[in-house]
């Protein structure tokens, strides 16, 4: 019998320097094993695909074969549809949800059942482990047990358990201690990550600059998300600056970097924002793929286009050319990086057209060999059959023209 919840880590703040919480919206997809089974790494589901914290990205994740058939595990071409249906996420799926059983107060007992035995397990006082619904202020994505754990430096590291996930585990036959321990466990992993020494390095730039990059994200679908978050915006499309956290369990964590937070540093936004772009090129620089090479070498890591001694050859039919960074998450950022735009260009000998099919790759297109409008209906059939809802960031086409050197949507 396995145990499957979600825990996400938030960081509040009682000092003046942080007028606002600072919410680092860590989450972790944890798998516990609660039989005699051999056990299943953390962040890992029983198929051994790799699970990506809810609403983040793991740097681990290589996001290019998102789009796989479920027969044969191999990449599918741009432009062509998947057999497979899209995964929901777990606690947000309406078929892992007992409705009279909620409707009737089960889950709302269960809940309270749980606190009553994390008190007890942790001798920690009332007050430290409350219930909150999902749709209280700010709301959430399902009712959560919030347990405050670490403080330290004016921050609270509270960590918040959702109540749904262990409440199926609980009618599937887990029983209340097995629960428990696999909170318990979970709890540690956060604790031992050192997140919260992170924390208290963000009043420095020096101190965490080196773990700074871009992520790029639709700006529609995150508007509220960015209230608080630095980004520019190009398009439809947002560059939101992130922080690289640390690892719970090995499984890397990262946070929107709170616009109060960069606002304190007293430094030149706009000079934050060039310094933070050259760093992500450094973490992960911008690469070529090639679909057949990717279909059979899962450790391919792209082709190293922006060497200049490098005699690389871009496509320059109307085929097009998938870029992204070598560690294949959220690498549509590519092409946004210092100096690739005018290194395609040079590559091309002309501008070229862009499809994002998903926030991890952008199909490059040589703008004298195929209409934008034709793109549009490639990238709408691809998004639509190919693209997780998560990983969406844009419909339009956008276009870099080799002589202004401007981005522009079409």
């Amino acid at each position: 019998m396995k145990t499957k919840f979600s825990l996400e880590t938030t960081f509040t703040s009682e000092t003046p320097f942080f007028p606002e919480n600072v919410n680092a919206g860590i989450s972790v997809s944890a798998v516990e094993n609660t039989s005699n089974d051999k056990s299943i790494p953390h962040g890992e589901s029983s198929d051994n695909d790799k699970s990506i914290p809810h609403g983040e990205s793991s740097d681990n994740d290589r996001s290019i074969p998102h789009r796989e058939s479920s027969d044969n595990g191999k990449s599918i071409p741009y432009g062509e549809s998947a057999d497979n249906d899209k995964s929901i996420p777990h606690r947000e799926s309406s078929d892992h949800t007992d409705t009279s059983a909620q409707e009737s107060g089960g889950l709302k007992q269960f809940a309270e059942e749980l606190r009553q035995a994390l008190l007890l397990a942790t001798g920690m006082e009332p007050e430290r482990i409350r219930y909150k619904k999902a749709d209280d202020c700010p709301p959430s994505n399902g009712d959560r047990l919030l347990v405050d754990c670490e403080k330290s430096g004016g921050y609270t590291e509270v960590c918040g358990l959702y109540v749904e996930d262990l409440y199926e585990s609980r009618l599937s036959g887990v029983s209340m201690e097995q629960l428990i321990s696999a909170v318990l466990k979970q709890l540690k992993n956060v604790k031992d990550s050192n997140l919260m020494k992170k924390m208290e390095q963000l009043h420095s730039y020096e101190a965490i600059k080196e773990d700074l990059f871009i992520r790029p994200v639709n700006l529609d679908r995150h508007k509220k998300k960015l209230n608080n978050a630095v980004y520019r915006v190009i398009g439809d499309i947002a560059l939101v600056l992130y922080m690289r956290i640390g690892e719970i369990d090995h499984c890397p964590t990262n946070m929107k970097l709170p616009k109060n937070v960069a606002e304190n540093w007293n430094m030149d936004m706009d000079k934050i924002f060039c310094d933070v772009l050259l760093n992500t090129s450094r973490i992960s620089p911008p690469r070529i793929f090639f679909w057949e090479k990717l279909i059979f070498d899962e450790d391919y890591d792209g082709e190293d286009f922006m060497n200049p001694l490098s005699n690389f050859q871009l496509r320059k039919d109307a085929v097009g050319n998938c870029l992204s960074t070598s560690s294949r998450c959220n690498g549509a950022i590519a092409v946004f990086l210092p100096g690739v735009a005018q290194r395609l260009c040079e590559l091309l000998g002309h501008g070229f057209y862009m499809a994002f099919t998903s926030i991890h790759e952008v199909m490059v297109h040589n703008d004298t060999q195929v209409e934008p409008e034709e793109l549009r209906e490639v990238l709408k059939d691809t998004v639509r059959e190919t693209t997780p809802e998560e990983d969406f960031l844009s419909l339009n086409i956008y276009h870099y023209d080799k002589d202004t050197h401007i981005f522009s949507v079409l």
